[in-house]
């Protein structure tokens, strides 16, 4: 029973310090809009592509086309609101001319054209990042299954697609953010990996760190303790 009741009282402290926490920091603050996914690294095909859940939820895809298309699927059993949105890094080999088509059935519903298109710089304050925004689309899709392509003439280049509109980060999509941005930061923008931490967002989802490792090591430290007597 002391036993129990110790554990309780740690799940208790830990879940008052993360309310607190969620009150004190919202979750938008630390989402800078789009939950990260690293897309780089890997061939995306028709055949292989990266399945997209939640398509209303904000993700950000980083990836990088190396000699061909980069595929998403999206397959949803009710219609939903698809947001969709093409960025590269504001750098002077970026490509501009990249295009994102929604396919089903073959068929092209819709495409975003980066050729021609005006590019605006935007600065994203919170992890401070700098990018070109290309086209977007807001458009009502049915429910099946429908494929994003993302390509341009000689398939190559850096692209960040921004897929759906609903913020939604929870504490361990923040956790998870935090062992992404590295990444993102080293191998998308080319910048140190610890950069990820010297921005406000990284300094959040860093402390968002802190308090789970604390969690898992107290909890192991007291179930350590009592298993020994």
């Amino acid at each position: 029973m002391k036993i129990r009741s110790r554990l309780r009282y740690l799940s208790n402290s830990l879940t008052g310090v993360l309310l607190f926490l969620s009150v004190l920091i919202p979750p938008s603050c630390c989402a800078y809009a789009h939950q990260p996914r690293i897309s780089l690294g890997a061939r995306h095909t028709l055949s292989d592509p990266i399945v997209i859940k939640k398509p209303e939820i904000s993700k950000v895809y980083y990836g990088i086309l190396s000699g061909e298309p980069d595929f998403y699927r999206i397959d949803s059993r009710t219609p939903y609101q698809l947001y969709l949105n093409i960025l590269v890094p504001d750098r002077r080999d970026s490509s501009i001319d990249i295009n994102v088509d929604v396919v089903s059935d073959n068929k092209t519903l819709l495409r975003l054209r980066g050729k021609g298109y005006k590019w605006e710089r935007f600065f994203e304050p919170m992890a401070r990042d700098h990018y070109l925004k290309g086209p977007e689309l807001d458009w009502r899709l049915r429910q099946g299954t429908y494929y994003i392509k993302v390509y341009n003439k000689g398939n190559s280049g850096r692209y960040s697609l921004a897929v759906g509109s609903i913020e939604s980060f929870s504490f361990f999509e923040a956790v998870r953010t935090a062992f992404t941005l590295p990444a993102v930061k080293s191998k998308f923008f080319n910048k140190p990996a610890y950069s990820a931490f010297i921005s406000p967002v990284g300094l959040i989802l860093l402390g968002y760190l802190i308090i789970a490792a604390g969690g898992v090591f107290g909890a192991f430290f007291i179930i350590r303790r009592y298993m020994i007597r």
